[in-house]
């Protein structure tokens, strides 16, 4: 098999603090490629001057273009940030330069269909919101190029350093001097490339081991989490490595020439580690894995262990949100509720709305003229978000520190499809109360079992759940289940009249494609935050009158836009580019 690397180590960017092992890294991660006989290795730092994105995308062209490469490597060291739930690195003109970054999210959609048949990113970077007005408007750029050259996706790997909003962390290394460091992450991701320990290892022979990617991923969490503990650190380190797995279970990064032979046995057993440290990703992951098996039991002791840690804050989302609240229904059986803040203003050229109060917390909707008829919700502090008004569903927002987190839409009771929800309704609300916190942290993600079971569970009766279906369409995007995608699309199109914005994005039903405001498309844009992250990659473009309209967004797990990108929706659907 022929192996390809390209890794990229950044020790200055920007006015961001220096970091003393990224490029160092990169060339240690570089003799470990070489020593597995890949070839090209291209190897980026800034040791002799700065990285620049052409010079990574030519690197990445380079080897794409050989048309013999069967696996690809992408390695990076130094600082990231994470902008709307997409992720960038930072090159060394960033942030000032808006396009030094490469565009992570995007790349990998790209890099499905580069024809390699198996690609994989290594990211030993931050994952923390960006800070500051300028580091906001990084836009970046993809590195792999928009060629299409296979038709089928591939599968990619992606590594990560830690889960979402943590930093990765240099650590001192107490075996050279005090002013020197080492990244934690790469240096337990070489150990274990080489072997280290010989159980990570597939031994198919005493002398051929190889080293596969998701045992992987569940060693590096270990591994990690075991040397930050050795270090005995003054300060509280909390570093969790992350993974997306997607290729299958024959697919290895690294071939090991010989097992070592097995260590004398101990006198004595020894001590059991400590515990691992409480984290949002692991905390969701049980609660996500406990839902979708409706185990209530495990649920409930989950949270109760969360709400005396640290952790304490998502335990309250998520009973909070599972908490019905308002209205069941309104005479007009459509309409909207909030709780978290209040309603002002709302804008339709589809549908009639009337305001109970202003500002009040409820919203009646009727008169509509076709299914999904688009709302603007202003808020009290000129902030709005657009929403798809549904006949005969009830739609509650739930703001939080002025984030939108959840959007869930449940059958009016007044409508004959509520006897039909009523027996699941304490269900779909947890399973939705977990989904929105998991997704609102960036760990919202099926493997396993858990993906299986989610099918059944964003549906009562034959009937989908619109929130569920939203939240779980990215996760099964993230597992490249496009089919998957592609008949929920179908089956809520035929139920409800229409499929959600991010839905139809995901199945690849909008690719290349220009403005348009159909009545089977409900929202118009990207109703969860992180679908904004998707449109370039899949080229896919708004109107005119929206254009850029992404740098008016609120951090928020749902879109939510600033006075300044309510003006511009509500302008665009008086133009009727909104619908």
């Amino acid at each position: 098999m022929r192996r390809a690397a390209v890794l990229i180590g950044v020790d200055k960017t920007g006015n961001l603090p220096l970091l003393r092992d990224a490029a160092r890294g990169a060339r240690r991660m570089e003799v470990w490629a070489r020593s597995q006989g890949m070839d090209p290795v291209i190897a980026l730092t800034d040791e002799g001057g700065p990285v620049e994105i052409g010079a990574v995308k030519r690197a990445i062209r380079e080897i794409v273009d050989l048309g013999t490469v069967e696996q690809l490597i992408v390695y990076f060291a130094g600082h990231g940030v994470n902008i709307r739930y997409g992720e960038y690195w930072l090159l060394t003109d960033a942030p000032r330069d808006t396009q030094a970054a490469v565009d992570v999210r995007n790349s990998e959609v790209l890099a499905r269909y580069c024809g390699i048949p198996h690609v994989v990113f290594f990211s030993d970077a931050c994952r923390t919101a960006a800070a500051g007005i300028q580091a906001q408007f990084v836009t970046g750029s993809e590195i792999f190029p928009n060629d299409g050259a296979g038709d089928l996706e591939k599968p990619v790997d992606q590594f990560f350093a830690c889960t979402l909003g943590r930093p990765a962390h240099e650590v001192p290394d107490p075996q050279v001097t005090a002013s020197e460091f080492t990244a934690l992450y790469t240096q337990e991701l070489l150990k274990a490339f080489r072997g280290q320990p010989p159980s990570v290892v597939d031994w198919r022979a005493p002398d051929e081991g190889f080293l596969r990617p998701r045992p992987l991923k569940d060693h590096l969490t270990a591994a990690v989490a075991a040397r930050i503990r050795t270090l005995n650190l003054q300060t509280r380190v909390i570093q969790v490595p992350d993974a997306r797995i997607t290729s299958g279970p024959d697919a290895w990064v690294s071939k090991v020439a010989q097992a070592p032979a097995p260590p004398p046995p101990m006198p004595v057993a020894p001590p059991s580690p400590a515990p691992p440290p409480p984290t949002p990703a692991r905390l969701s992951a049980s609660l996500v894995h406990s839902a979708l098996e409706t185990n209530w039991p495990a649920m409930r002791a989950t949270l109760s262990m969360a709400r005396a840690t640290e952790l304490a804050p998502i335990a309250a989302a998520v009973e909070r949100a599972e908490e019905p609240f308002g209205p069941l229904h309104y005479e007009s059986q459509c309409g909207f509720k909030i709780r978290g803040s209040r309603i002002v203003q709302a804008v339709s050229q589809t549908a009639d709305t009337e305001l109970f109060e202003t500002p009040g917390e409820f919203l009646r909707v009727n008169g509509m003229q076709h299914p999904g008829a688009g709302v603007l919700l202003v808020l009290e502090n000129g902030g709005g978000v657009h929403l798809p008004a549904i006949p005969g569903w009830i739609t509650a927002l739930t703001v939080d520190e002025g984030e939108l987190v959840d959007v869930a839409y449940e059958p009016s009771d007044n409508t004959a499809l509520w006897s039909t929800f009523a027996p699941h309704a304490e269900t779909l609300r947890t399973v939705r109360a977990v989904a929105s916190s998991a997704t609102r942290g960036g760990v919202f993600h099926l493997e396993g079992e858990d993906a299986e079971a989610a099918l059944g569970r964003i549906r009562f009766d034959g009937h989908f759940d619109p929130s569920l279906a939203l939240y779980t369409a990215y996760a099964y995007d993230a597992l490249h289940r496009r089919a998957v995608i592609r008949d929920l699309s179908g089956a809520l199109r035929g139920e409800l009249g229409g499929t959600p914005f991010d839905i139809a994005l995901l199945a690849g039903e909008l690719d290349r494609s220009g403005p348009r405001a159909s009545p089977s498309l409900f929202g118009g844009m990207p109703l969860l935050v992180q679908g904004w992250s998707q449109l370039r990659a899949r080229r896919v473009s708004l109107p005119d009158s929206l254009a850029g309209i992404e740098r008016e967004l609120i951090p928020s797990p749902w879109t939510l836009f600033n006075p300044a990108g309510a003006d511009r929706v509500r302008q665009a659907m008086l133009q009727g580019d909104l619908r």
